[in-house]
């Protein structure tokens, strides 16, 4: 027997069958309060943001030196800038960490490891440190370097810099509402057809992508 067609929220109704009008429906559904989403935008806290990139970034000093602590004595001179006698190892390149990791210091010797899109050199992608961070300690020093560097860059320097003030009074200009005190917000796009699997994305930046899996990221 037909099942009958049961009606929910929006005038939407589920008719046990595929219908490309009730998908229709459900796209257009929450488009008025994501559009209320991107003019309210997300509040940040701006001296917090500026307090937590400055210890990163000295977070980043001490772990460049003690990662610069593993270069073998007798290749320090290859690390070496010709106008300084101090130690000038970048751990932001991919290219001397590779050379430090897999031919100074030999790690992942034996293994069949992921190598770039070129072939050229070993790949020092996320997934692959990961995979060896047990082999030696410098492993892990050098990603919680690049999770500083990236907490740093994408989030602490830039929001505070890209928000919008939401002044105090009456009617804000930004988003329409009265505010009892000023304070700052991030306005992101929130795009709702860009996943395959219907969930919102987000753009400009994406709020959607801060990681929350590690005590710094936290």
């Amino acid at each position: 027997p037909k099942r009958p067609r049961m009606s929910i929220h929006g005038g939407i109704e589920l008719p046990g069958h595929p219908d490309p009008e009730n998908v229709r429906k459900l796209d257009l559904l929450p488009i008025p309060q994501i559009r209320r989403m991107m003019r309210m935008g997300v509040g940040i806290d701006k001296e917090w943001l500026w307090n937590l990139g400055s210890k990163l970034e000295s977070l980043k000093v001490e772990l460049k030196k003690e990662i610069s602590s593993y270069v073998p004595p007798n290749k320090l001179e290859e690390f070496v800038a010709s106008s300084s006698d101090e130690l000038d190892l970048n751990v932001d390149s991919a290219e001397q960490v590779g050379r430090l990791l897999f031919e100074m210091l030999g790690i992942g010797s034996g293994m069949q490891l992921k190598r770039t899109k070129s072939g050229k050199r070993v790949s020092t992608g996320k997934k692959q440190l990961e995979t060896l961070k047990r082999d030696h300690p410098v492993v892990g020093l050098i990603l919680q370097y690049r999770e500083a560097s990236k907490l740093n860059n994408s989030y602490t320097d830039m929001l505070p810099e890209i928000a919008r003030l939401h002044p105090r009074g009456g009617e804000c200009g930004v988003c329409g509402q009265p505010h009892q005190q000023d304070h700052w917000r991030k306005h992101t796009q929130i795009l709702t057809t860009r996943t395959d699997t219907g969930r919102l994305a987000s753009k400009g930046p994406n709020l959607q992508n801060i990681p929350i899996r590690t005590t710094l990221g936290r």
